[in-house]
This record gives C-alpha cells, structure tokens and sequence, in this order.
C-alpha cells in the first residue's frame, strides 16, 4: 500500500471525514497519534507550508490538480497500520523527489558559480592591468608637471637675465 495515490486518496477522505477517523481508529492510540502527526504533515506538504526540514514541497496547482483527479475515487484502509506504511512511503517518496530536484538544481548552480568565478577573475586581472596603467600614466603626468614647472622657471630666469634683472 506504499502507493502514493492511493495515500492521497485517504488522505483526502481522512481530512474530510473527521468523526469517522475517530472511530476507525479507536482502542489504536499509538497509531491514532502517528497517523495525525503524518497527515499534519502531508497537509502542509500539500498546501505548500514550510514544516519539519524546511522544504516548500507541491504548489498550489499541484495539489489541487491532483485532488481533482483522485477526488473521484472512493476508498477505505482496513488497517491503521497499513495506512502509516503508505503514508511514510508517500512523505519518504516526496523527499526523495524534492532532494533530486534540488540536487539537480545546486549542480546548475555550481556551474553558474564556477563561471562567474571565472568571469570575476578575468574582470580582476582586467581591474588589476588597468590599475597599474594608471599608475604609469600617473606617474609619467607628474614627471612631465616637474619637467614643465622646471622648464618655466627656466624661462623666466631668462627673461630676467635678458632684461638684466638677474644676475
């Protein structure tokens, strides 16, 4: 019965038919209490919640096409037992698809990662050339500033010694 429609299904009877849960379940506490935790948890499953690790499993769409489908159908587990089996086979199931699902997703990401990266790298040996261009370029400007200043000095000790004021 791990089946994970046939899970849904009761899940869906179960939250619609709450007295009758009562009764089916009676004199099975210990069962009573896990199957309520499990379908606690599989109705934030299905209405996107955070809960337990963390993870926002189905949307919105996913859960109500998927109760259109199945609402169809009628059932009835005979053994609280056998529903707890589905039920953590379906939740166990859900994690695995979610895990591969994000596996799948942080490779891509590793990879984008990879590439900037490499692209940030590149920009910095680019950063790093320019900057020392720059630096030249600085340098060369304050040597020639000097040069001038000298060259101006120069000119007016000239001026000063041609018209004799200078001697």
């Amino acid at each position: 019965m791990s089946d994970s429609k046939e899970v849904l299904r009761f899940w869906m009877a179960w939250t619609e038919r709450a007295e009758e849960r009562d009764v089916y379940l009676e004199g099975t506490s210990d069962a009573y209490n896990k199957c309520v935790k499990l379908i606690d948890e599989l109705a934030a499953f299905h209405q996107g919640e955070r809960f337990s690790h963390g993870y926002k499993i189905l949307s919105e769409d996913d859960v109500q096409r998927s109760l259109r489908e199945l609402s169809k159908e009628d059932f009835y587990f005979e053994d609280a037992d056998v529903f707890i089996e589905g039920m953590e086979a379906y939740i166990e199931e859900i994690y695995t698809q979610r895990r591969d699902e994000l596996e799948y997703d942080l490779k891509g990401l590793d990879e984008d990662l990879d590439e900037l990266k490499q692209t940030a790298k590149e920009t910095r040996a680019r950063i790093d050339s320019a900057e020392e261009e720059v630096a030249e370029k600085r340098g060369e400007l304050t040597l020639l500033d000097d040069r001038l200043e000298v060259l101006r000095r120069q000119a007016i000790e000239a001026e000063l010694r041609r018209r004799g004021l200078l001697a």
